[in-house]
């Protein structure tokens, strides 16, 4: 059901210059195009009549964006003529005047919610002062009533018009609204927004999880009434209303889905040519725009010209602009598979005397074409014509081919990736890089694995380090794929136990560490507490596992290094899964081990060995892991092996004496594998 849109002639008669027109409010909500009168050949909602379409065809598109918003919002009146029940057209209320119904049975159905503010006409006495309730507050100047209603919610400012006739010009006022964020920004929202991904099965989940979450804002009616906005946040897959019919008046633009411009990508997504009809349409009064992405560069150019102070994609400020419109450039550009190389390329051309940091954010699984396909031709040139670039943050497939060592500022190195690189083409590399001895902050990723001859090379071939992090995942900008790629997170690898060690014979000057995404054994706590890395001042664990002497001696740790800062964050016990605790996306179990780098350099073992076993989930099986976590052939007892006789065709002759000569001599082999310690290779 529809209500008075918020362009409609205020009580004084004067009407809002910058409202949108008739010919606006009866676009076809799809494609945006042309009027959809009907007189046209348009058609509207048959239910609330709040809709336009050119035709059947949006309309049946458009029907399970538009069910989300096709009600009336309680506390908002419909418009006059119109059913308050069912939107049919209708006949004015006997007693009152005011709410129209189409029969009496939807009469009697909103009785309960008229029957407040039904009375008659001459109920009313000329002269009579319909602000006698709210007299104290009518007495108050209007700044001061907008400084109260800038400690007010857009629900709570639609009650205040209704209170009194005075303090409904207050509350129409544009200037008391301009705080509002709508839809009221909710954790539960706000955290789907966050974790949003770019493949189909997530953006269907981010669809129902962000309706569910707006509750009361999933109708879109505030912004049926709204004179203005601070922030309008549409974070559907598409808008379920035609966003033209509203109020001009928003200073913020949060455009949260990702198919708006550029070709359909998703089912039929938000093109160029609608985003930027819709972007006109706030023109003026528009100061940031935040988009999901970029694909063309005509897009792009087209946001400049509208008067903006600030463009984001997604939490990164990719542009800035003057008082005059002037394109200015940014200290920061951090981009992704959000933009197409065109994009970026056209990002950097005012950011030559800016730039300061460069960042990739979007990794191998993402797909991110203009990153890793041959980015020597047009975008490494435009980074070597900024000279204040000291920090890059980009595929480790760039260092391995000599791409870096142009960039002659650089002193933060970040690698997205190392641990898929060739290792034997990492250590050429390494050992060919001009710029090494220049590096004082250094972060890789080493996707998944521990790579301990890879740790050694790095900390070898940057010798004057003074931060280190040492990331154990891919940093996907795309969680679902995170998910997948690491085991659905469940087995994280194990950090090398002479990680301490390694580092204080190699970084003598090292004084911040960072460890994320990692099982970390005591024996690494127990060498900095024995004083190795005596420079070190701070100790950040992020998402990290503890085994239990590990967690003991990380206590240790901080009584013998009060000094030493450790800040953790989401720092839990270690815990290996149950073998058949563990299932990847096509349903078969898999392997509980965390995955281990079969390069040579990665396959030597650790210095310093100890019993440090990680708890599994079953209790009971303490025992069993703490001794090496071998199954002898006593252990399995003739009850436990009744699944030979499931099948009763299966007889003791049909296994033959080869196939139980196979089996046993691969239970040895796994006994003796884990006697000698298959933990100790990283």
């Amino acid at each position: 059901m529809s209500v008075a849109p918020s362009h409609l002639p205020a009580d004084d008669g004067s009407t809002d210059s910058h409202s949108p027109s008739d010919e606006e409010c009866e676009r076809c909500v799809v494609c945006l195009t042309w009027s959809a009168r009907p007189s046209r050949g348009g058609v509207s909602c048959s239910r609330c009549q709040d809709e336009f379409y050119c035709g059947d065809k949006h309309r049946t598109q458009h029907l399970a964006a538009h069910k989300k918003v096709c009600f009336q919002p309680k506390g908002l009146q419909a418009p006059a003529g119109v059913c308050a029940v069912c939107g049919r057209k209708g006949s004015l209320c006997a007693r009152c005047g005011l709410a129209s119904y189409c029969s009496k049975a939807h009469q009697k159905q909103d009785w309960s919610r008229h029957k407040l503010s039904c009375k008659r006409a001459e109920e009313e006495t000329p002269g009579e002062n319909d602000d006698g309730p709210a007299l104290g507050l009518t007495a108050l100047p209007k700044e001061l009533l907008l400084a109260v209603c800038a400690l007010l919610g857009p629900y709570d400012l639609v009650r205040l018009g209704q209170v009194s006739r005075a303090l409904r010009s207050v509350a129409r006022d544009p200037a008391a609204w301009q705080h509002v964020t709508f839809p009221e920004r909710k954790p539960e929202a706000d955290a789907a927004l966050d974790h949003a991904g770019h493949s189909v099965l997530h953006m269907l989940h981010l669809e129902r999880t962000t309706t569910s979450a707006l509750g009361r804002d999933a109708g879109y009616g505030v912004l049926r009434v709204a004179p203005a906005l601070g922030t309008l946040r549409i974070i559907h897959g598409w808008p379920p209303v035609n966003l033209l019919r509203f109020t001009r008046r928003v200073r913020t633009l949060e455009l949260q889905w990702t198919e708006i411009s550029g070709q359909a990508q998703i089912g039929d997504g938000f093109g160029a040519e609608r985003l930027r009809r819709v972007l006109s349409h706030y023109r003026g009064h528009l100061q940031v725009l935040r988009l999901a992405r970029i694909d063309d560069v005509a897009t792009l150019h087209f946001i400049d010209g509208l008067g903006l102070r600030e463009l984001r994609l997604g939490e990164c400020v990719v542009r800035t602009y003057g008082a005059e419109g002037s394109v200015q450039g940014v200290a920061t550009l951090s981009v992704g598979s959000n933009v197409t190389e065109e994009v970026v390329l056209e990002l950097l051309k005012p950011c030559v005397d800016t730039l300061t940091t460069f960042e990739v954010k979007s990794r191998l699984l993402d797909f991110c074409g203009w990153a890793f396909r041959e980015p020597q031709e047009a975008l490494l040139p435009a980074l070597r014509r900024c000279p204040r670039l000291v920090s890059v943050d980009v595929p480790a497939d760039w260092f391995v081919r000599g791409y870096l060592g142009d960039l002659s500022g650089l002193d933060t190195l970040k690698l997205i990736d190392l641990g898929t690189q060739k290792h034997a083409d990492v250590e050429r590399a390494l050992a060919a890089f001009p710029l090494a001895r220049n590096i004082k902050v250094l972060t890789a990723s080493l996707a998944f694995m521990a790579h301990r001859g890879l740790v050694m090379m790095v900390a070898d071939a940057f010798p004057r380090l003074q931060a280190l992090c040492l990331a154990f995942d891919s940093d996907s900008d795309d969680p679902t794929m995170d998910a997948i790629t690491n085991g659905m997170g469940e087995a994280l690898p194990d950090a090398p136990r002479d990680l301490a060690a390694i580092l204080d014979q190699r970084l003598p000057d090292l004084e911040v560490l960072w460890l994320s995404e990692v099982r970390v054994p005591s024996t690494v706590w127990a060498g900095l507490a024995s004083g190795l890395l005596p420079k070190l001042r701070e100790l950040q664990l992020q998402e990290v596992q503890l085994t239990p002497q590990g967690a003991a001696a990380l206590l240790a740790l901080r009584a013998a290094r009060p000094a030493l800062c450790v800040q953790e964050h989401g720092v839990t016990a270690a815990r290996r899964p149950q073998d058949d605790g563990v299932w990847n996306m096509f349903g078969e179990a898999d392997d509980v081990d965390p995955f281990r780098c079969h390069e040579p350099v990665c396959a030597a073992p650790s210095d310093c060995e100890d019993e440090d076993p990680v708890t599994t989930e079953d209790e009971d099986s303490n025992d069993e892991d703490s001794s090496g976590g071998g199954i002898n052939d006593d252990d399995i007892s003739d009850e436990d092996s009744t699944f030979v006789d499931i099948d009763e065709d299966i007889s003791d002759e049909d296994i033959s004496d080869e196939d139980s000569s196979g089996d046993d001599s691969n239970d040895e082999d796994s006994i003796g594998e884990d006697s000698n310690g298959e933990d100790s290779d990283n």
